[in-house]
């Protein structure tokens, strides 16, 4: 945890949720703004009002963020970030799983509680969104996660396959996607995906390395295991000379792992990463020289990676200062958006907007 920000803290007061009061940041990450707005939660304790993020920039510089809520998707104007506003919202089947993907003009959302995959045109925004349609495929109905590179879609988990692997989904008529291929082999929480190579993470297996240029018959190449893992998701440097690790659940730490993947007949761990070993770590995703965290309870963690044999930590915010150990607080970061805010989503607060200042943000 970092030290707490007096100044913020008052400048918050009036806005923030009363948990959020406490907050803390450390080093280069500082909070633009904050939007709570709820459409629906489960029951539980804590209850569960949010899910992943993914970010859009529209034509003319407008950014958005894509939240998953309870009962569908809200669509919210950053560009201001002391003025966010809700622009639009999907209403989709009740889930506390739902996450999302943008292609073109096109946001792709799914989610555990069924209907296949949401396609909505974005580009009447910011007046409003279009609902294009729900596209199913044979019995598939529900995916877990999205992920998307080119112009594909890789739908992971849930029935996209006979077992929860990866459909391979062709978005050359972006309104009219072909699922072109499959990979089978054990069930994938998630993945990423570099060219036409798949990291595609699952538990226990670990993740299975998979060369894709062959859409209809991808084969696996590599694959990293060790003892315990619960990889939930996967995410190279830029370079793609290591790839970054999170786990979840499994008997390992529960933070993040680093490996070497120079040679894939020779994958070493190169470096693991603690930010608090009572907290669980959940998605990653690399920019640059940084490695951007949603880490639950801890929140928003910022790595420097520069060497990513020595991991460092440079920021962090605390969206959760209450309990460690439990899933509760930040589920997903965004730190791609042009002008350099990076969003989040906090399964029990909402959305937060923040800058970190190793990018250039322009408010």
């Amino acid at each position: 945890m970092g030290r707490s920000n007096v100044v913020l803290g008052l400048i918050w007061a009036l806005i923030l949720p009363s948990h959020t009061l406490n907050a803390q940041q450390t080093g280069a990450v500082s909070l633009l703004g904050h939007l709570d707005k709820k459409h629906g939660q489960s029951n539980g304790n804590p209850p569960f009002a949010f899910s992943s993020c993914w970010g859009y920039t529209a034509g003319n510089g407008r950014e958005y963020a894509l939240i998953g809520v309870y009962e569908g998707t809200s669509i919210i104007d950053i560009t201001n970030p002391s003025n966010l506003v809700e622009a639009a919202f999907v209403r989709g089947p009740s889930s506390i799983y739902r996450e999302m993907k943008t292609y073109l003009q096109y946001a792709y959302i799914v989610s555990e509680g069924g209907g296949g995959v949401q396609i909505v045109d974005l580009s009447p925004l910011p007046d409003s969104v279009r609902f294009v349609k729900s596209w199913t495929y044979g019995g598939f109905t529900r995916a877990h996660t999205i992920s998307q590179t080119g112009q594909y879609l890789y739908l992971n988990g849930g029935n996209a396959t006979t077992n929860g692997g990866i459909a391979i989904i062709s978005l050359a008529d972006p309104v009219n996607p072909i699922k072109v291929g499959e990979w089978t082999v054990h069930y994938v929480h998630d993945c990423y995906v570099r060219m036409d190579t798949i990291f595609a993470a699952g538990f226990p297996e670990g993740v299975s390395i998979i060369d894709a240029r062959n859409k209809p018959n991808p084969q696996r190449i590599a694959q990293i295991t060790y003892p315990g893992s619960g990889t939930h998701n996967a995410w190279t440097t830029e370079d793609g000379k290591f790839v970054l690790t999170t786990d979840e659940t499994g008997s390992t730490a529960k933070n993040l792992k680093i490996w070497d993947i120079r040679d894939l007949g020779r994958i070493s761990k190169a470096a693991e990463f603690t930010a608090n070993p009572s907290a669980i770590i959940h998605n990653v995703y690399v920019r640059g020289n940084y490695a951007h965290i949603a880490y639950y309870t801890e929140g928003y963690v910022v790595v420097d990676i520069t060497d990513p044999t020595k991991p460092v930590k440079v920021g962090s915010f605390d969206t959760w200062p209450s309990s460690d150990g439990i899933y509760a607080g930040a589920w997903n970061v965004y730190p791609y958006f042009p002008s350099g805010k990076v969003i989040l989503s906090d399964i029990q607060t909402g959305l937060y907007i923040f800058s970190f200042a190793g990018q250039v943000t322009t408010v």
